[in-house]
């Protein structure tokens, strides 16, 4: 049984809740993971992804990277604007 709560608000500006018992059947959309405190399965990760992690980090190490020359040219128009 689910309780659902209801705020009503009069004309005067009072508000009271009105609680509702309700019964709501569910059905599962599906299997939960055979995951333990044991053992996990491992999401699965695409390679694009991973390759944009990579950079990511690589970021942080190695510093960052020259800007392409559309960027350069998007700032450009930006910063012309007074």
């Amino acid at each position: 049984m689910i309780l659902v709560c209801i705020d009503r608000q009069k004309a005067n500006g009072t508000a009271r809740n009105i609680f509702t018992p309700t019964s709501i059947s569910m059905k599962s959309l599906g299997e939960l993971p055979k995951d333990t405190c044991f053992e996990v399965t491992p999401p699965k990760v695409s390679q694009k992804s991973i390759d944009i992690y990579k950079k990511y980090i690589n970021v942080g190490i190695n510093g960052g990277y020259d800007p392409k020359p559309s960027d350069m040219a998007i700032y450009k128009k930006y910063a012309s604007f007074k």
